[in-house]
């Protein structure tokens, strides 16, 4: 009989939750004074090359030019191409910009 490794589940079930949380803390601190955001690569640039001062939780495990592997809490590897990271960017600020009404 196999045993199931114990996964610790979080109040979100999705897998991208922490991923997003990510982006939106680097496109909330790199927004303008006057609220308006700054170009989508501008955010992927500093995810990038800046994500140890932002990634509490450490889930950024390798931080190419073109896709970000990151690591979800249930343990599995996930991929982030830029294409993806755009979209996700973008329904980021929609919701952000639906909270604020």
């Amino acid at each position: 009989q196999r045993v199931k490794p114990k996964v610790i589940r979080k109040t979100m079930r999705d897998p991208a939750h922490q991923m997003k949380k990510l982006i939106n803390k680097v496109d909330i601190e790199l927004e303008k004074p006057d609220g308006e955001p700054v170009p989508q690569r501008e955010v992927w640039h500093e995810l990038r090359v800046n994500h140890r001062k932002y990634d509490e939780e450490e889930i950024i495990d390798v931080a190419e030019p073109e896709k970000i592997i990151w690591i979800a809490y249930t343990g599995s590897k996930k991929e982030m191409k830029y294409s993806t990271f755009k979209k996700n960017l973008s329904n980021i600020r929609t919701e952000r910009k639906n909270q604020k009404k």
